[in-house]
């Protein structure tokens, strides 16, 4: 039995999170499985982003899913409270980008906060995009990364993109931050609080 999915993007981001449930009757020896939405803490989105509209591009959507297009207000009401949007340049901030998916989702109070990057994000070859991921659990669960925002995930975020050299920023209701790669003689550096 293969188990059925979710059609489109868009309709996981809506959900925020699936998880396979099994259903088996004992007595008819039928089984089969279902997903289910079970909205996650952390969403965490890997793919294109499209500066241009502030969407996400899939390959099996017609068109960039905008933050309109989720509807956060209706969708994400449940458990959701952090949305890292590893994606070239769509929590840049400017009102088609960053200040928009924070409209939607921080200035409401539906997240705690958004992670991303303002330009390009770390491309999956040579492996800066897995290091980043790795790095940003590490500081979840076992390392303390700097405070800067008051909130360890978003911490976490910036940190785990200072330490490999990516455009990241965070934004929480009110501000956001992040991070500035700089030639060398000079260092990287989280730049922030800005206010938005």
């Amino acid at each position: 039995m293969q188990t059925p999915t979710l059609a489109t993007m868009l309709r996981f981001l809506k959900a925020a999170g699936v998880e396979r449930i099994e259903v088996f009757d004992p007595l008819s020896k039928v089984k089969d499985e279902l997903p289910v939405k079970n909205q996650a803490d952390i969403l965490y989105y890997s793919g294109h982003g499209n500066s241009a509209t502030g969407g996400l591009l899939s390959c099996w959507d017609k068109h960039p899913v905008l933050v309109s297009d989720i509807v956060p207000s209706v969708n994400w009401k449940e458990d959701l409270d952090y949305f890292i949007i590893a994606g070239c340049s769509v929590l840049k901030p400017d009102p088609t980008n960053g200040f928009a998916w924070g409209n939607a989702t921080l200035k409401q109070g539906i997240l705690k906060g958004l992670c991303g990057y303002y330009g390009a994000a770390p491309r999956d070859e040579g492996g800066a995009s897995v290091r980043i991921a790795q790095d940003f659990i590490a500081f979840l669960t076992s390392k303390q990364p700097p405070s800067r925002t008051k909130d360890r995930v978003l911490n976490a975020w910036l940190e785990a993109n200072l330490r490999n050299k990516a455009l990241g920023i965070v934004y929480t209701s009110s501000q956001f931050w992040k991070v500035v790669v700089r030639r060398w003689p000079f260092k990287d550096k989280v730049a922030g609080p800005f206010n938005w």
